[in-house]
């Protein structure tokens, strides 16, 4: 599996007031982790994920939102699949779940396949999908800041511009 060495974290806290700020430098106090910590006056969540693909290092990036839970094995499944198809994008389902981790929902976006082109469509959370750095920078690939709904124009450039482009199963 991916080492803990393997993948940096690039955490943008975007103008919190509720101790997000001191929890996160605790953390990282206690943590093996890579983790390079941002903080700003709030500027909204395009312009924060904006700021996350121009600080990062690695060879694929990964949105994670404050109000997500990720499977341990969930990056390195992107992973295995991005190397192996050569792919610019590998997107993947994703369960909904209550705080006690009860699932209330599940979308598998390659269901009839373990992994698939396209996969299903109209699914335009980037939470869900890994993205090749330098395919996002290449092609210049933002989200288009004071928007609503940003995520889909930037999902939509990312399937449609990238090669490769696979779904894996749940």
């Amino acid at each position: 599996g991916l080492s803990d060495t393997e993948y940096e974290i690039i955490c943008v806290n975007d103008g919190s007031t509720d101790g997000t700020e001191e929890k996160i430098r605790q953390y990282i106090e206690n943590s093996k982790l890579s983790i390079r910590y941002f903080s700003q006056e709030n500027h909204g969540q395009a312009y924060t994920r904006n700021f996350g693909i121009e600080q990062a290092e690695g060879e694929y990036i990964a949105f994670v939102d404050s109000d997500d839970y990720l499977d341990e094995d969930y990056l390195e499944q992107l992973y295995s699949a991005a190397e192996t198809y050569d792919s610019d994008v590998v997107n993947s389902g994703y369960r909904t779940v209550e705080e006690n981790g009860d699932v209330v929902s599940e979308v598998n976006v390659s269901p009839f396949s373990e992994v698939s082109g396209f996969g299903r469509a109209g699914i335009f959370a980037v939470w869900s999908k890994l993205y090749r750095t330098e395919f996002l920078r290449s092609r210049k690939i933002r989200f288009p800041e004071g928007k609503l709904y940003e995520d889909v124009p930037f999902s939509i450039a990312a399937k449609f511009q990238g090669k490769n482009v696979r779904s894996i199963s749940n």
